[in-house]
């Protein structure tokens, strides 16, 4: 009777051990749900380029696997997790995409050209300045130096992230295991410090959170 149960409980140990395998190897995605993001752009038809290839045109929808890829080139790690938006008549807009993104709709106002009314004109009518315009154009003498010294004092330091850190003896060993680490191995770091029960569910959260924050 016990030779014929051992093989059956080999199998069963042998489906556990599947499972826990397919579990590490479902990505950092797999946490969230894979929530999917919506990007639009003002105008749109701008081309999404993520990791400098394009992904698509807005408006369109994006996953958490696309936006944070589990191999990609590590010489483009500073593009990770951003979205540039390319237009022609616009400038160029990089976009670093937060973890909180994703519970709402991504919308991006672009700068363009506003050649509309010259090219409304016939080709050979002159287009002539307006006495508003050219007075605009003229500015008394000191006016440009008071402009320029308002826009540098309007630079203002970021805000500190407010994530919460993680306390205890846990969070200090998640924090010190990924220092000078990349945002992909930190991730895949406090992936594994869950998984040996070094950090509880809540600081394994919170700790994605902040990371993610930093992008």
């Amino acid at each position: 009777m016990g030779k014929h149960r051992l093989p059956g409980i080999l199998q069963l140990s042998g489906l556990a051990a599947s499972l826990i395998v397919l579990q590490a190897c479902s990505g950092i995605g797999a946490v969230s749900g894979d929530m999917p993001l919506k990007v639009e752009s003002d105008p749109p038809g701008a081309t999404i380029y993520l990791l400098d290839k394009a992904i698509g045109e807005t408006p369109v929808t994006i996953s958490q696997q696309q936006l944070y890829p589990a191999g990609y080139d590590a010489g483009k790690h500073r593009m990770y997790g951003s979205l540039s938006f390319r237009k022609e008549g616009c400038e160029d807009l990089t976009k670093r995409i937060h973890y909180n993104d994703f519970s709402s709709r991504l919308s991006v106002e672009l700068n363009c050209e506003d050649t509309a009314t010259v090219s409304e004109l016939p080709s050979d009518t002159p287009v002539k300045p307006t006495p508003s315009s050219a007075q605009s154009n003229e500015e008394p003498p000191g006016v440009s130096e008071n402009r320029d010294r308002e826009n540098i004092s309007e630079v203002t330091t970021p805000p500190a992230s407010t994530a919460p850190p993680i306390h205890g003896k846990a969070g200090e060993v998640a924090d010190r295991q990924s220092a000078g680490l990349t945002i992909k191995q930190r991730l895949l770091r406090i992936d594994g410090l869950k998984r040996e029960g070094m950090i509880s569910e809540e600081e394994y959260r919170q700790a994605r959170k902040r990371i993610l924050d930093e992008l």
